[in-house]
């Protein structure tokens, strides 16, 4: 019998082969299992990325979200925020003032270590607009480019009687400034310059950079605008309407014909022979003359302060003058409604449907609702406040309120108006002693607050309303920048007259015992 066995026995050859196929087997079936733990592990990372990547979005979402929010309640309130953690994150928020000064770019930005240390981020970036539109609150740029370099500011002087030695028939003692505005690298100056038998409008170029001012020859133009000498000007706004360039003037004038608004065309001035045209308005429902003595432009309404009109009248006026559309216009303006304060208008702040006032009455600073331009109300104002002084200067963010006081106990209040008809007090700051730490004038921007005092430019920090502190290099009020360190005279008779803030510089006119009111502009900038 034949023996089959074999035939199922491999050969040499053939065991060398089924082992050579075991060992193939073997490591495919290796390398398949360590794919599969590579895949799986691989995956668990992917998603892991997968999470922490959506997470990241979401908060850097979040970040313009709130962002937008802010916008809505008070375009000064969108500001930059410095990077934080949160978890395994970094987040923070960058913004940057376009020139239009109604447009901000906000970046939000969230970073983090991912596996095998890998430094992951995500940026979003978007334009908000302010919805309120143009307003002469916003020229201020709220974003603190350099926040330390205020501790230490930088000042250029300016004599304003290189201005009017170059205005033909002009008296070159000076001028005696009531105040600047600045637009488009223009600045523009009321005086009351009654006794110097000067123009009262001026208006010159500014240099590129701040460091040429002193040299800088930049006069455009000048003009009497009530054409007798029979008064200055107390304030000035500016505002482009129409493709041109109009500056609203609060008028001293004694003659009613001169009207206690003047409006001038300032869009093409020329260093000789300019005659623009002014419109001059006389309020209607002010039964004696009053004066003119501040001003605040907002979205075509012009919002006009008077000395007190103790005969009857309304000290506070809202002027419609192309916000309401036709027939109002610059050249038209109508008087829409007006409310009695009993009182002169230090100053006027509007932000949304709300016009913050200081007055030296009582109430120091009162909350007018405007929303309704035919019948301004009172909704609010400050309670009882230490002292007598009056209220000089008022600036709103948010649901802040911001007064300056006439020297005496504590010259400058934080106040919180979230409940206009309960406004209460969260920070008070004594500013100095002495007759001349009446806040003159007032901007805030961000967490730093700037005065100009009778005698100094002084910043705080506001970050805590409970415990404002001096915002110097040494941490003391002893840095602050004295007028009368840089002018020479007497101390008392240097006063700070009008301060106005646009982008990240600060104007300042100063007036002298050098001649009759010679007064000198500062341009600060912050420091290294």
């Amino acid at each position: 019998m034949k023996d089959y066995r074999n035939l199922f026995r491999p050969s040499k050859t053939q065991s060398g082969i089924a082992t050579l196929e075991m060992l193939i087997a073997l490591t495919i079936l290796v390398l398949s299992i360590t794919a599969v733990i590579l895949l799986v592990f691989g995956g668990q990372s992917v998603t892991a990325d997968t999470q922490t990547n959506n997470e990241a979005l979401y908060k850097a979402q979040e970040l313009l979200e709130r962002a937008r929010a802010l916008s809505r309640e008070d375009f000064n309130l969108v500001n930059p925020i410095p990077a934080t953690n949160d978890d395994i994150y970094q987040k923070g928020v960058d913004v940057e003032t376009l020139p239009d000064f109604l447009t901000k770019r906000v970046t939000s930005n969230v970073t983090w270590t991912g596996d095998h240390n890998r430094q992951l981020s995500i940026t979003l970036s978007t334009l908000l607009t302010s919805p309120s539109g143009y307003n002469n609150g916003l020229f201020c740029n709220s974003v603190l480019t350099n926040p330390g370099g205020w501790k230490n500011p930088i000042h250029y002087e300016h004599e304003s009687t290189d201005l009017v030695d170059q205005a033909s028939g002009n008296n070159s003692d000076g001028l005696g400034i009531s105040d600047l505005a600045v637009l488009n690298q223009r600045i523009y100056i009321a005086a009351d310059a009654v006794a110097n038998n000067n123009d009262n409008f001026y208006i010159s170029s500014l240099p590129n950079d701040p460091i040429q001012w002193p040299a800088h020859q930049g006069y455009m133009g000048s003009v009497d605008t009530n054409q007798d000498g029979s008064g200055g000007l107390a304030a000035v706004v500016t505002a482009p309407i129409d493709n041109k360039i109009y500056a609203f003037v609060a008028n001293t004038s004694s003659v009613a014909s001169k009207g206690q608004l003047q409006i001038i065309d300032v869009t093409s001035p020329t260093p000789t022979g300019w005659n623009p045209a002014i419109t001059r308005y006389t309020l209607p429902t002010v039964s004696t003359t009053k004066l003119g003595s501040s001003i605040f432009y907002s979205n075509g309404y012009i919002y006009l302060g008077l000395t007190a009109t103790a005969n009857g009248g309304t000290e506070f006026n809202v002027i419609d003058v192309g916000g309401g559309g036709l027939p109002a216009s610059p050249t038209n303006p109508i008087r829409k409604g007006g409310y009695f304060v009993g009182n002169t208008v230090n100053s006027i702040f509007v932000r949304g449907d709300y016009a913050y006032i200081a007055t030296p009455n009582t109430e120091n600073m009162t909350i007018i609702d405007i929303s309704v331009p035919t019948d301004p109300q009172r909704v609010g104002g400050s309670p009882s406040l230490v002292g007598g002084n009056n209220g000089e200067s008022v600036y709103a963010v948010g649901t802040n309120v911001y007064l300056g006081r006439t020297f005496g106990s504590n010259e400058f209040y934080i106040l919180n108006a979230t409940d206009l008809a309960n406004v209460s007090i969260t920070g008070t700051q004594d500013v100095g002693t002495g007759s001349q730490t009446s806040v003159n004038g007032l901007a805030v921007r961000d967490y730093l607050a700037f005065f100009m005092t009778k005698a100094q430019f002084q910043v705080w920090n506001i970050s805590s309303p409970g415990s404002i502190t001096p915002w110097t290099s040494d941490n003391t009020t002893n840095s602050f920048l004295t007028f009368s360190d840089f002018i020479s005279g007497n101390g008392n008779s240097i006063t700070g007259s009008s301060l106005f803030c646009a982008g990240n510089n600060f104007y300042i006119s100063i007036k002298t015992p050098q001649g009759q009111n010679k007064d000198v502009i500062w341009i600060l900038t912050a420091g290294p």
